[in-house]
């Protein structure tokens, strides 16, 4: 199990200006080290779903106005 564990860390995308220090939260730790570098990896994929709701959805929406 360690080792999936490293393997997923290691596949997160360093993100040079997500700083992490000591004086930080707990909450704020947590974010710049694994909800940032997991937002960054997964950017194009939830680019593609927010594209794939327009086509959907778009239609719908100017015909309600």
């Amino acid at each position: 199990m360690n080792n999936r564990d490293e393997y997923l860390v290691a596949l997160r995308p360093e993100i040079p200006n997500a700083r992490v220090s000591d004086d930080m939260s707990v909450e704020e730790q947590f974010q710049n080290r694994t909800l940032r570098p997991i937002a960054k990896l997964q950017h194009d994929l939830l680019i593609a779903v927010f594209h794939n709701y327009i086509k959907k959805h778009k239609n719908v929406f100017w015909s309600n106005l």
